[in-house]
C-alpha cells in the first residue's frame, strides 16, 4: 500500500508540475462529481485511453465512459481512419478505426457515422446535426463547428497529454500560415451498393512543426477553459469548446504560431 501511494503521488506531483498548478486546483472527481460536469453540457467529444480505468477489462471500461455521458445529448468518439490518404477507400459501415480500442468497441454500437473519409466520427444520440461533412474535414461550417458552440465539450479520459482534432479546426478558423489544404480522391461506400467518386480535402503542415501540447494545457487552464482531476483511477480533462475556441482565435491574432512549437 505504501509503494502505491508513493507511485500516485508521484504521479500526481508530474501532472501538476506540467499545468504549473498547486494539488488544490485538481479536482479528485467522484463518479457523481464528474456527472455534475457532464449534466451541464449537451454534447462531448471524448478521446479515451481505456488502460487507465480501473475495471476488470476495456470493454467494462468502455461500458463505464459512455454510462457516465449517458446524460449527454449527442456523444461523438473519433472513428479516423488516416489510411484512406493511401487507399483511396472508405466504407462508412465497414471502415475500421484504426486509432484506439475506445474507438473500435465503439464501432459496434454506434447510431451513426459523419461521411469523412479520413476523420470520422460514431454519433451515439442525436445526430441531425453531423451530415454536413461538405468535403472538407476541417471546413469553418463543417461538422467540427459544433464542438466549439454553447454546451459542447472536449473530454480526455486517460490520453495522456492533451487531445482534440477541433485544435485542427481553430487553426483552420484562424488561417495559421503553418497549414495547408491537402486533396485526396477516392471512393466512398455508404452501404454495400450505393458509393461515389470523392474529392476530399484534408490538411497538413507545410513546415516542420508540433503541437505544444503542455503549453496548449496550461493555457486552456489559466483561462477558465478546462475542468481536470482523477476518475475511475484516470487523469481526466473536461474542456468547454466555446470558451476553448474563444480564447484560443484571440491568442492566435497575436501570436499564429502560438499553438505549435
Amino acid at each position: 500500500m505504501k509503494r502505491i501511494r508513493i507511485i500516485y503521488n508521484w504521479t500526481f506531483d508530474l501532472i501538476t508540475k506540467n499545468l504549473r498548478l498547486n494539488k488544490q486546483a485538481i479536482n479528485i472527481y467522484s463518479q457523481m462529481d464528474l456527472e455534475k460536469i457532464v449534466n451541464s453540457y449537451d454534447t462531448a467529444l471524448i478521446h479515451a485511453g481505456l488502460k487507465s480505468i480501473k475495471t476488470d477489462s476495456a470493454y467494462t471500461a468502455f461500458k463505464t465512459i459512455n454510462d457516465a455521458f449517458s446524460s449527454c445529448k449527442t456523444i461523438a468518439i473519433p472513428a479516423f481512419t488516416p489510411s484512406f490518404r493511401k487507399s483511396g477507400i472508405f466504407s462508412r459501415p465497414f471502415s475500421k478505426p484504426e486509432v484506439g480500442k475506445y474507438s473500435k468497441l465503439n464501432h459496434q454500437i454506434y447510431s451513426f457515422r459523419t461521411v469523412d473519409p479520413i476523420h470520422s466520427l460514431f454519433i451515439l444520440g442525436d445526430h441531425t446535426k453531423f451530415d454536413n461533412c461538405l468535403g472538407d474535414t476541417f471546413h469553418p461550417y463543417g461538422v467540427f463547428q459544433y464542438f466549439c458552440q454553447a454546451g459542447a465539450c472536449w473530454v480526455n479520459i486517460g490520453t495522456g497529454q492533451i487531445v482534440s482534432a477541433v485544435l485542427h479546426y481553430i487553426e483552420r478558423l484562424a488561417c495559421v500560415p503553418y497549414l495547408e489544404p491537402e486533396k485526396h480522391q477516392g471512393v466512398i461506400y455508404y452501404d454495400e451498393s450505393k458509393y461515389k467518386q470523392t474529392i476530399h480535402f484534408s490538411y497538413k503542415y507545410n513546415i516542420k512543426v508540433a503541437w505544444n501540447r503542455k503549453k496548449i494545457e496550461r493555457f486552456l487552464f489559466k483561462n477558465g477553459c478546462m475542468k481536470c482531476g482523477y476518475w475511475k483511477g484516470s487523469f481526466c480533462r473536461i474542456i468547454d469548446g466555446q470558451k476553448a475556441k474563444l480564447v484560443l482565435l484571440e491568442r492566435l491574432k497575436r501570436d499564429p504560431y502560438f499553438l505549435v512549437y
